[in-house]
């Protein structure tokens, strides 16, 4: 249903009436949605306020009395202040969270899960928990069977209108919800207990609502229900899915991604080892991969994405160590195949593609959030891995972490590669050159040390030793092949056996 951008339209006869007005959010040009809902005491409600101006006040006093205006989220409360005083006798509800963004908001009434007296009759409500970054309260108009949202669920696509190519690009491209429903990517972000989102999710999915209303994109008319289960389907299904199940589940895509690096190995290897050993070897890491797959750890949020890919280049790794092991190859000749292998995998990823995740790895955003938490002193902690964020700020480097737990060492250790683990930290050279990290990095947990000192400059050289000798060793001797003049494959494999 299209809603037209300068008048108040009647959307439920009788009861609920809409009013889009355009908005802009970093760069993005797009619509927010208000509502106007007509209690059964003849009062009206007001639910995520417009900018307020004689037209609309005019509309609504035509409707009734505006009795309740309620700012249901921590980004939909900014004209809730004007609203009140265009409608002095009304009273102010606020999402929690909003009293510390609005000074001037602070004696309003705090939402929680439990409606107030004044419209209990008309609907209920879930205050949405479980986000670091985002709240909002949904609510549940019982005499129309709709469900009314702001940023729980997002709704662009090809019919949306107002939609410019900035948002389009962020929503198809990066957050791939373009004609696929999802919450606000800031709700993606900031899971960080998903066992509280999912109850608070539940409860919404109990209620039997036909239609949804959105502040943000198409409204949902049909089939709404399992739009919004399958909207939250990463929420409702992460917490009761085991690593082990979900790994075994994908058992079939991550060795397909294994073969992918093979093939590519495939005329290094026979051209070093004879095709009869390097078949040999591949079907023994192979197997030894499969073993792991149900082991690997399984992060939940969208900030865990690079963490789980970073646990899956590991345990390809410790497969190799296991396996070539066994065929009496030492650990730096090992660590050699694997960066050859990493080198190759790395550049089959497009330019364009590394380009972009490298604008968002040292964007002003990322930058900002980073200096913030360790101003606060936070701590990121997810599975093993727990984070120590620096503040960059008159220091030599764009981003800065330490990180004081490491999913990946962690697993080696668990997994029998005990001597292998310093070797596995060193894979981020390979990383960081392709993907333009510049990443300056001397210790690691691997090394004994109690932190791994991630130090990033766009663009930068990248720098990384270890404090384990015959580690260092390999590093050395490979850069030295590398970086040779007459070297013309970076990465090929050569006698490098250092002393053990």
């Amino acid at each position: 249903m299209t809603v037209s951008l300068t008048k108040l339209i009647e959307y439920v006869p009788g009861f609920i009436w809409l009013k889009e007005y355009p908005i802009r959010f970093a760069g993005c040009r797009f619509n927010a949605r208000m509502s106007v809902i007509r209690l059964t005491d003849g009062n009206l409600m007001i639910h995520s306020p417009c900018p307020p101006d004689m037209s609309i006040k005019a509309d609504i006093d035509a409707l009734g009395t505006v009795r309740i205006i309620i700012a249901p989220g921590n980004y939909h409360y900014l004209n809730a202040s004007k609203f009140l005083k265009a409608f002095p006798d009304a009273k102010l509800f606020i999402c929690p969270g909003v009293e510390k963004k609005d000074a001037s908001l602070t004696d309003a009434c705090l939402l929680t899960d439990e409606p107030d007296a004044s419209w209990s009759t008309d609907l209920d409500q879930v205050l949405i928990r479980g986000s670091r970054f985002i709240q909002e309260v949904a609510f549940f108009h019982r005499p129309s069977r709709t469900l009314i949202l702001v940023d729980l669920i997002e709704n662009y696509g090809d019919k949306t209108a107002k939609a410019n190519w900035v948002l389009r690009f962020w929503w198809k491209y990066v957050f791939r919800m373009w004609n696929r429903p999802k919450p606000a990517p800031e709700y993606q972000l900031g899971w960080n207990d998903k066992l509280a989102a999912k109850e608070s999710l539940e409860r919404i999915l109990a209620w039997d609502f036909d239609r949804i209303i959105l502040a943000h994109g198409d409204l949902i008319e049909d089939d709404a229900h399992q739009i919004a289960r399958d909207a939250w389907q990463s929420v409702l299904q992460s917490s009761a899915c085991d690593s082990s199940s979900y790994n075994a589940a994908q058992k079939v895509r991550l060795l397909k991604d294994f073969d992918q690096t093979c093939a590519l190995m495939d005329d290094t290897l026979i051209t070093k080892y004879g095709a009869t050993k390097a078949q040999q070897m591949q079907a023994m890491v192979r197997n030894e991969f499969k073993v792991l797959i149900p082991e690997i750890p399984r992060l939940l949020g969208f900030r865990t994405r690079m963490l789980n890919a970073f646990l899956v280049i590991t345990a390809q790794e410790l497969a190799a160590y296991k396996g070539l092991k066994k065929l009496g190859f030492r650990p730096g000749e090992i660590w050699q195949i694997c960066h050859r292998a990493l080198r190759m995998r790395a550049n089959t990823v497009p330019k364009w593609k590394r380009w972009f995740l490298k604008q968002i790895m040292f964007s002003k955003l990322l930058r900002k959030v980073t200096a913030r938490r360790a101003a606060l002193k936070q701590t990121g902690r997810f599975g093993d891995f727990e984070i120590e964020y620096l503040n960059p700020e008159n220091e030599s480097f764009d981003l800065g972490i330490n990180y004081r737990g490491c999913g990946n060492y962690n697993f080696v250790m668990k997994h029998g590669g005990a001597e292998f683990a310093p070797y596995v930290c060193m894979s981020d050279i390979a990383l960081s050159e392709a993907f333009g990290w510049g990443l300056v990095r001397t210790q690691t947990l691997a090394d004994g040390c109690d932190h791994c000192d991630f130090r990033m400059k766009k663009d930068g050289p990248t720098r990384i030793t270890s404090k384990t000798p015959a580690v260092q060793q390999v590093v050395e001797l490979i850069s030295a092949q590398e970086h040779s003049p007459s070297h013309k494959d970076p990465g090929d494999i050569e006698n490098v056996r250092p002393q053990q």
